[in-house]
């Protein structure tokens, strides 16, 4: 668990918190950007969220597509 003040980015506590993690992981698309979910797939972790407007959709597997739908 990490609490963090309203002025932080999310991404920070996100990779420290899913690190030495691996599978599938679900968060408010807060929390992704292309960078971060590229990062995260390197390290085996897939970070399920609904996508940005301005993002592709090409980072999620066809199963967690199906979940968030």
């Amino acid at each position: 668990m990490a609490l963090t003040t309203g002025n932080v980015n999310d991404h920070k506590p996100v990779k420290e918190l899913l690190q030495g993690q691996y599978g599938q992981f679900f968060g408010d698309k807060g929390y992704i950007s292309a960078t971060l979910a590229q990062d995260l797939r390197e390290s085996n972790v897939i970070l399920v969220t609904k996508s940005k407007k301005r993002m592709k959709n090409k980072l999620m597997t066809v199963r967690g597509l199906a979940i968030i739908a």
